[in-house]
């Protein structure tokens, strides 16, 4: 399939560990937000929350570097 390219990296990364390491790699579809208490839907629910967790640390880091950035561009470089 297309790959984003944002995706891209993490694709080739993943394909250079699994040939590497001559793996092989399934992947399941999991019903998400289900409520089920299945291992399968625990599973999914963890991960979104460490996916949200980590959203909101990039949100975080991204403004701190903005902001950074903002406040070089206005104070004057003394020589």
């Amino acid at each position: 399939r297309n790959v984003a390219d944002d995706e891209k990296e993490v694709v080739e990364q993943l394909y250079w560990i699994l040939t590497t390491l001559d793996l092989k790699c399934k992947f399941r579809h999991v019903k998400a937000h289900t409520g089920s208490d299945a291992a399968r839907s625990r599973a999914n629910d963890a991960c979104d929350k460490r996916a949200r967790k980590a959203m909101r640390r990039a949100r975080i880091n991204l403004r701190i570097k903005n902001a950074l950035e903002a406040l070089n561009e206005t104070v004057p470089q003394s020589a």
